[in-house]
């Protein structure tokens, strides 16, 4: 599992929905068509494709939350795992205090001062090692996980309002402004792959419209 993979700012996703409503609006059907091998990201370009098949919104909004459902449901699972982990390590832990303690008051018996200090540094170090494993561990990985999701789910959400506008035939304008104004200083974590083009230069003409600065 990639836990931290490299972030990519989410103006290019925006950047490439801009640019195919572009292509959309100026009925360049054939262009949206070869667009979709650019694209990096799987949601959108599965989203594109519904709209070139002529998918009513409704089913396409349908399609893309059953998978954002698919994809919480699968990556919750790493999520309550990791915080389970996280909650039985300190135990685990203790078992092993407890028995390192069980062997140090046997050695006391036997008067073997060797075998009481290691015993009592198993007792100690298993005590530090479940608490490490869950708080630097297991609590770390298990937040990140979240925030992974909820990120995904955030993008999903933002394709689907660009995917919506693009159906509707709204002008580039618009959909950068809409988009822009849905999503601001939020980092992309849904990406299987990077794009194969830059539209920054395309998408100037929207930003001095709008006022936007670089």
């Amino acid at each position: 599992i990639e836990l931290f993979d490299s972030r990519v700012n989410i103006s290019q996703d925006i950047d490439e929905i801009v640019y195919l409503s572009k292509l959309w609006h100026e009925k360049k059907i054939k262009a949206v068509e070869e667009e979709l091998d650019n694209i990096g990201n799987p949601f959108l370009r599965y989203a594109i494709e519904l709209i070139i098949d002529n998918t009513p919104i409704s089913e396409i909004h349908s399609l893309l939350r059953w998978r954002a459902h698919r994809l919480r449901t699968n990556e919750q699972v790493l999520v309550q795992i990791a915080q389970a982990l996280a909650f039985y390590a300190p135990a685990f832990g203790m078992l092993g205090t407890i028995l390192g303690l069980i062997n140090m008051l046997g050695a006391l018996d036997e008067q073997n001062i060797e075998a009481i200090g290691t015993s009592m540094a198993i007792a100690l170090l298993t005590t530090l090692y479940g608490i490490l494993l869950a708080n630097v561990i297991f609590k770390p990985i298990a937040h990140r996980l979240q925030q992974r999701i909820d990120s995904r789910l955030k993008i999903i959400s933002l394709i689907m309002e660009g995917v919506e506008l693009i159906h509707h035939d709204r002008s580039p304008a618009l959909v950068y402004a809409t988009l822009h104004s849905i999503i601001i200083d939020h980092s992309d974590e849904l990406r299987d792959g990077n794009y194969k083009k830059n539209h920054s230069k395309e998408m100037k003409h929207y930003r001095d419209l709008l006022g936007i600065k670089e």
